[in-house]
């Protein structure tokens, strides 16, 4: 028995065919001449390459294809990428958080900074954002990309979203901030829905505060419900993401700060 829900997922499934079909055809032009730019670079691109994505716009998916198009852009030995080399290499620009433009394409940060860490989600406010504000000659930043796809419409249209979850307030003194564990977790009144749709299915975010001597620790982990897994390597993982900073009290500021996916196991997970 077909319901109401059912034809309106089916509509909009074909509704979403229509259009991917309808913007590669119109992008055919721009898809041609970025498969001849590639193919100066011996990268060989074929139809199949090509994809739009209603979040993002015409991406061109190859393996690395970022480093083989620009030799300049190379990872370290954890697979992050230098942000004063993009920078070098490409441009930033305020209303478009997590690309950098060239003349042919853009580079994107890892899918991972995506809502629900899927990569044709929006990016998650605002994280990145904040991120790219830090300029700060003392300190040197590194950041983890999109490095097997690039979007290939070079232009200012961006797919915005104007919400965000602003969680418990920190005093700006933060030697002043007590050492703890803090949990922060939607209503308990919402349902499953709404806690996605409002929350981005997340179930906590873990904080713990600790000072020794003159330096205060700040850990925080975002953990997302049940359903919110990844398969890596052919095993299920629960991704949680993972932030870590370091606070100098006497000279009153950061000294480390740097992020990660924590990938848990079901068993992890639940302890």
């Amino acid at each position: 028995m077909t319901t109401d829900r059912d034809e309106l997922i089916r509509n909009y499934q074909n509704h979403l065919k229509e259009e991917k079909e309808n913007e590669l055809f119109k992008n055919s032009e721009l898809i041609r001449s970025f498969t001849e730019f590639c193919l100066e670079k011996k990268v060989v691109l074929q139809n199949e390459n090509f994809d739009f994505i209603p979040t993002i716009g015409i991406v061109a998916t190859y393996p690395n294809i970022v480093a083989l198009l620009n030799n300049n852009i190379k990872a370290d030995k954890e697979g992050l990428f230098e942000v004063s080399v993009l920078e070098k290499e490409f441009v930033t620009k305020p209303f478009a958080t997590g690309y950098y433009y060239s003349d042919k394409y853009m580079v994107m940060a890892h899918p991972y900074f995506r809502r629900g860490h899927r990569n044709n989600s929006n990016f998650s406010p605002r994280f990145v954002e904040e991120f790219w504000r830090l300029n700060k000659p003392e300190y040197h930043k590194y950041i983890s990309i999109d490095s097997d796809r690039v979007r290939i419409n070079v232009d200012n249209r961006m797919y915005m979203e104007f919400d965000t979850w602003f969680g418990a307030k920190f005093k700006k003194n933060i030697s002043e901030i007590e050492d703890g564990i803090i949990k922060l977790r939607p209503p308990l009144d919402l349902d499953p829905f709404d806690i996605d749709f409002l929350f981005g299915n997340t179930y906590s975010v873990d904080i713990k505060w600790n000072s020794k001597e003159d330096v205060k620790e700040f850990q925080l982990e975002e953990f997302k419900a049940e359903k919110e897994r990844i398969i890596k390597d052919g095993i299920e993982y629960f991704p949680v993401k993972y932030i870590h900073a370091e606070y100098d009290m006497i000279s009153e500021k950061f000294r480390h700060f740097d992020g990660a996916i924590h990938f848990y196991t079901m068993e992890e997970y639940y302890v």
